[in-house]
């Protein structure tokens, strides 16, 4: 990836263009935060340093930020993926409950049969089976678990807005 977007970058400097470096899935921006000092050189790169990309993008450290600023977000708990074998109980969730790995980036290039991008699960069974699972094929990051909201997901929409240090936004997505 490196030495295709290096000699591509090269090719568009040539020809007078600034190229604006955007990934459209999770991996995609990670690969971008970690290869961003390498290609600054070449690219406008619109996101952040890959420390402060890795912290924030991980949904338990998202949830903490939330708790912080007064934000409202879904009951939620998590469990490490990374331990040895354990019984997961979540003291005070209800079922059907919500559980997703907490670090989407990461996961997204992993390949296994019943990989699905969240987990509805009905049961302390059910969740303990989607743990299970997860540590199984090597998923070694944090395990979310969230209350369910009732209700479609079809309309969910995001915004993703690039701004400078002074706040002027400069690309919307």
């Amino acid at each position: 990836l490196y030495l295709m977007l290096r000699r591509r970058g090269i090719e568009m400097r040539r020809e007078g263009k600034i190229p604006l470096l955007l990934g459209s899935a999770d991996w995609q921006v990670r690969s971008i935060c970690e290869l961003k000092n390498r290609l600054a050189d070449l690219y406008v790169i619109p996101y952040n340093d890959f420390d402060v990309f890795d912290r924030i993008t991980q949904k338990g450290n998202f949830y903490a930020l939330c708790e912080e600023l007064g934000m409202p977000y879904p009951k939620t708990w998590t469990f490490d993926c990374s331990g040895g074998a354990q019984r997961i109980d979540p003291v005070g969730l209800m079922y059907p409950a919500i559980a997703k790995p907490s670090n989407s980036a990461c996961y997204d290039t992993m390949a296994f049969d019943g990989k699905e991008k969240i987990y509805t699960v009905s049961s302390r069974d059910d969740l303990q089976r989607v743990f299970d699972l997860l540590q199984r094929v090597g998923y070694d990051k944090d395990l979310v678990v969230q209350e369910f909201i009732p209700g479609p997901d079809d309309s969910l929409c995001s915004l993703t807005t690039f701004s400078t240090s002074d706040g002027d936004v400069r690309v919307v997505s």
